[in-house]
């Protein structure tokens, strides 16, 4: 009787270890689309994603007017990352950023007062 293995294999059995291979390398090589980019540099994404301003509070004075944006004091005229510094009012605060004007407003304070007590 004849070992089955010691028959010599078919061509396609010498290739398809090959092409398996190949494929499993291929697998490794795509990327999760689920997963966020890693290979993408700070500055590129500086560049395109959409800069954000907090205003905090504004500061007004007789003399000087200044605004508390993104944690930094800054003044008419001032930059503050892409944008500059037109306009303090007393509710907001006018930026221009690439060429284009930007309102940051304050959230409007509502005072409470207390409960008067009803007569007895």
């Amino acid at each position: 009787m004849c070992n089955p293995f010691l028959r010599p294999l078919p061509p396609l059995a010498l290739v398809l270890p090959l092409l398996l291979g190949t494929g499993y390398l291929q697998a490794e090589e795509q990327r999760d689309p689920m997963r966020p980019p890693a290979a993408a540099s700070t500055s590129q994404v500086s560049k395109k994603s959409v800069q954000h301003y907090h205003l905090s509070s504004i500061l007004i004075s007789p003399s000087h007017r200044s605004a508390i944006i993104n944690t930094k004091r800054v003044s008419v005229g001032e930059r503050i990352d892409n944008a500059r510094v037109v306009e303090i009012r007393g509710n907001g605060v006018i930026l221009s950023v690439a060429g284009k004007t930007r309102t940051l407003a304050l959230l409007p304070i509502s005072i409470k007062k207390p409960v008067e007590a009803s007569p007895q």
